[in-house]
């Protein structure tokens, strides 16, 4: 679909005000279609090079101790199950019904090390082939979902972290200490820069199919400063997002017709920097939809 614009939808949660489910979009004119998996286990894989950022395997603890806390919701009202698979050397993001659920490190730009008369530019697929970013340096990280369209089944969900130099010479810091604080212009691995778990909590409500909401303090609020440890904890409204969506021994639940009335439409020209959803055809029925993450000394909402 080469479309001059991409509509991207927030849906409101059903019971709960807190939460945001994501729209396919195209579908807010007829009967609401929102995202969400079919299947109750999660299997995610790592990539094993990590990130040179941290000491150890301490990243490694963080993104398990992310889905730990996402588990310790579902295991109050769902049955919906989070596994760590084993870990992979370059697993590749992006590959559909492949279902790696891949996690990755990405700490050299696109535009440093892919050749600019490179084919990799036109179709998307440098930040694989070179282990690049190619987004928004001011993005901290990036999920990708592969989806139906009819349906809005999920089929993967990959997760980008960037660390990688912006053109400004300044990059993100990931961090897994608990404390103290980093000042803004004055990060060291000893201090909570960009933390690793704090980040991947808030990827995973994406990958789970929420979207962002203006709420400070959410664990889906697009925004992070320096030193912010706050989305460890997934918030009340977040979490009765997971057990209004996927309760225990009952099927995902379709979008709230009653939210008709609460739904926001974003026009994004195709393109164009900024907030907003993207999408891009991958084969029938299926696209990509890539939500931007939430940003450092900015409270836009995406």
């Amino acid at each position: 679909m080469n479309a001059a614009l991409v509509v991207a939808g927030l849906w409101l949660g059903a019971a709960e005000p807190g939460h945001l489910r994501t729209l396919v979009p195209g579908t807010q004119d007829t009967a609401p279609v929102c995202l969400q998996w079919s299947k109750r286990t999660i299997t995610y894989t790592v990539d094993e090079a990590g990130s040179t950022q941290v000491e150890g395997d301490a990243e490694f603890d963080a993104i398990n101790a992310a889905f730990a806390a996402w588990q310790k919701v579902s295991d109050t009202c769902s049955d919906f199950r989070f596994q760590a698979g084993p870990r992979q050397s370059q697993p590749r993001v992006g590959q559909g019904t492949e279902a790696s659920n891949a996690i990755v490190f990405r700490e050299a730009a696109c535009r440093q090390v892919a050749p600019q008369d490179h084919a990799c530019w036109s179709d998307g697929s440098c930040p694989n082939l070179f282990r690049c970013w190619d987004e928004s340096d001011l993005t901290i990280a990036l999920t990708t979902t592969t989806y139906s369209k009819r349906t809005g089944v999920i089929y993967d969900a990959d997760i980008e972290l960037n660390g990688a130099p912006h053109v400004d010479g300044t990059r993100f810091l990931f961090t897994t200490v608990n404390s103290p604080q980093c000042r803004s212009g004055f990060e060291a691995p000893t201090c909570v820069a960009t933390d690793v778990q704090n980040t991947l909590t808030h990827e995973i409500g994406h990958m789970l199919g929420f979207d962002h909401v203006d709420i400070p303090g959410s664990t889906m609020e697009p925004s992070a400063q320096v030193g912010d440890l706050a989305k460890r904890v997934i918030d009340r409204g977040t979490a009765d997002g997971l057990c209004l969506t996927y309760p225990r021994g009952e099927p995902p639940q379709p979008c709230d017709q009653r939210a008709q009335l609460s739904q926001t439409i974003t026009i994004v020209a195709n393109g164009a920097s900024g907030c907003g959803c993207q999408s891009a055809p991958v084969w029938p029925a299926v696209m990509l939809l890539t939500l931007r993450a939430f940003r450092r000394r900015s409270f836009r909402r995406c």
